[in-house]
């Protein structure tokens, strides 16, 4: 079965990845602050988890009340021209281009199958951007390696990594995404931190300056869930709105205008989405009512 890296996350899927130690995935949307979400059956959604569909909408799924999606952390991402995934030990396995170090074994050479990422083995969520790499710990730690020309990892240096190198001051994060240059993260408040290329604003500072260390998202709070494009994000807050900051060219900020913003605005008419996902330069939310809504570049 194929299983999409960046999904609309309905139920759940298996993977099946060839190598020197075959392992399979049952993907599912059930990760608490420690679990991976790997061979997850529990449908008791506690503090973090997104439990199962009915749990994860509770009083919000159907009926407009609050809507409670929890966090829904991938436990398999794929990058410009690579792909990593969580083992059920907590160590990471990725594959493919390594030309930056984005593959985390300490080299840069390329690797048709899956090699393991040095000295990680407690991840519970990772994210794949362009050429680089981010996995959450499971103490709320993030560590990132790759390219890191704009700050992407995090560090306070420009420097490439071919190994994870720790974010510097990220303790508490729950959730994790990553863009073609630029990641972000949820922390246990329910704010937004972010680190990396902001020529587009995409970090939602107020300014347009790169980071080599996390900056505060201005103004969110209550984030629920990310998601990352090329060169923009979006949140979405647990009542059902959702807040978009950097790259607008194509409107994939869904403010009704085409204007970068370097600090998130709103989504127009999007009260009840449950769940979201950001391609390249376009953005789509599933709502309650089990509708789809999209904006940005269509053609």
């Amino acid at each position: 079965m194929f299983c999409p890296a960046v999904a609309l996350w309905i139920g759940a899927c298996s993977l099946i990845v060839p190598g020197p130690d075959d392992f399979t995935y049952d993907l599912h949307p059930d990760a608490g602050p420690t679990d991976s979400g790997v061979d997850a059956a529990s449908t008791d959604a506690g503090p973090g988890d997104a439990g199962d569909v009915d749990a994860a909408f509770g009083d919000g799924g159907m009926d407009g009340g609050p809507i409670d999606v929890g966090h829904h952390r991938s436990v398999i991402t794929g990058g410009f021209l690579h792909t990593c995934a969580i083992r059920s030990t907590g160590a990471v396995a990725c594959w493919g281009s390594n030309e930056r170090g984005q593959l985390g074994d300490g080299s840069t050479t390329d690797h048709s199958a899956p090699v393991t990422v040095a000295g990680l083995i407690d991840a519970v969520e990772i994210a794949g951007g362009g050429e680089f790499t981010c996995a959450i710990r499971s103490t709320g730690a993030v560590v990132c390696w790759g390219f890191n020309f704009f700050g992407q990892l995090g560090d306070g240096s420009a420097s490439n990594r071919s190994t994870p190198v720790v974010v510097s001051g990220m303790t508490d994060a729950v959730e994790l995404v990553s863009g073609g240059a630029h990641a972000c993260a949820i922390r246990s408040s329910g704010s937004v931190a972010c680190w990396g290329a902001n020529g587009f604003g995409q970090l939602a500072d107020g300014s347009t300056t790169e980071r080599f260390t996390q900056v505060i998202v201005s103004g969110l709070t209550n984030v629920v869930e990310l998601a990352a494009g090329d060169a923009h994000t979006c949140a979405l807050r647990s009542t059902g709105s959702v807040a978009c900051w950097g790259r607008n060219y194509w409107g994939q900020l869904g403010d009704g205008t085409t204007m970068d913003r370097s600090a998130p605005v709103t989504v127009a008419g999007l009260t009840d989405a449950i769940e979201i996902a950001a391609g390249f330069s376009h953005t789509c939310a599933i709502r309650s009512t089990g509708t789809v809504a999209c904006w940005g570049q269509n053609f």
